[in-house]
């Protein structure tokens, strides 16, 4: 299996189908983890290479998302706050509140961040597919990854 296949069927039809889904907290547990996935692709490390979590979320916002997102993260804000909230503690951080207004995602409201849940899965679902386009272009290295079973490149 490829990158791109990988990339194709796990994380973007499984972000597909987690729309389905109606559960906030799970929806967003999965979307961190799949920000942070992409990044360990765009990461030169290794894939099981220790304490790199922040690094590929950042850096896989910083790449394959849109200006908007790269704003809401100086000094890995999204990061800690958003991030590491919904991660370790399955929960939003006081500074983030979940919104159906589709135009609201990312702005802020009453001195909160609001997240539109669908909007976010889209993105990330877009970033994906960006990712995949890297590596069409040859832009990103391939990596070993025989100790995942994944057997890439």
């Amino acid at each position: 299996m490829t990158e791109e296949t990988y990339i194709k069927t796990q994380l973007i039809d499984g972000l597909q189908a987690l729309k389905a889904i109606d559960k906030p907290l799970i929806q967003l547990t999965i979307v961190c983890q799949s920000i942070e996935a992409m990044g360990a692709f765009l990461d030169p490390k290794p894939f099981a290479c220790p304490g790199q979590s922040r690094k590929r979320f950042d850096l896989s916002i910083e790449t394959l998302y849109p200006e908007l997102y790269k704003k809401m993260n100086p000094k890995s804000v999204f990061y800690h706050s958003f991030r590491c909230s919904i991660i370790h503690y399955f929960q939003l951080h006081k500074n983030y509140r979940i919104t159906a207004v589709e135009t609201d995602h990312l702005k802020w409201k009453d001195r909160v961040v609001q997240i539109h849940i669908c909007s976010l899965i889209e993105d990330t679902m877009e970033a994906g597919l960006f990712l995949i386009e890297l590596y069409s272009k040859n832009q990103i290295k391939r990596k070993k990854t025989g100790s995942f079973g994944l057997q890439f490149g």
